[in-house]
């Protein structure tokens, strides 16, 4: 489900894996996105410092939203399951609190963003399409890892499982 005006938030949004790609977005913009390894844990802690001190000079909440593991062999899961933990580690430590984070399926944002088909499309298919829709939301290249950042920012943005966890304060109308 989605809303119709876009959550009154700052989030901080990760493509989780070794090679994580990271967006930070604000009234329905992207505001800054990147790339980084997650054994780098001084530039997941930037990435996470980033979002919560612009959600604090904004006076507004802050919200880690990373993508769930799914599906992949054993080691895949493994991998983006420890990427997963470091992020949440790195929110808290850099001031995010823990009532504001929230996993989504890459199928759920997929499907939202991308569009009709999507959600279950093979990554050699929806990979193109995501770089595409990044290109064009933050008017530059982006990196193969970013690009998923930058859509999952997208679906943030209007996506009532973020809604949700807001303070009742910035909820607002549904």
């Amino acid at each position: 489900m989605t809303r119709a005006r876009p959550n009154r938030c700052v989030t901080l949004n990760v493509d989780t894996a070794a090679r994580s790609g990271w967006a930070i977005w604000r009234d329905d913009r992207c505001i800054c996105s990147d790339e980084v390894d997650v054994d780098d844990l001084e530039a997941v802690l930037e990435a996470c410092r980033t979002a919560v001190e612009l959600g604090l000079a904004h006076a507004l909440p802050a919200v880690l939203v990373t993508e769930k593991a799914w599906g992949g062999n054993r080691h895949q899961l493994l991998g983006m399951g420890g990427a997963a933990k470091v992020w949440r580690s790195a929110w808290v430590m850099a001031g995010g609190q823990k009532s504001k984070r929230l996993e989504v399926y890459t199928s759920s944002w997929r499907a939202r963003v991308l569009g009709k088909g999507m959600g279950r499309a093979p990554r050699e298919v929806a990979r193109p399409a995501e770089q595409r829709l990044a290109k064009a939301l933050v008017g530059r290249d982006v990196g193969p890892d970013e690009a998923p950042a930058i859509c999952i920012g997208k679906w943030t943005t209007y996506a009532t499982e973020v809604w949700k966890v807001l303070p009742k304060r910035f909820q607002g109308a549904a």
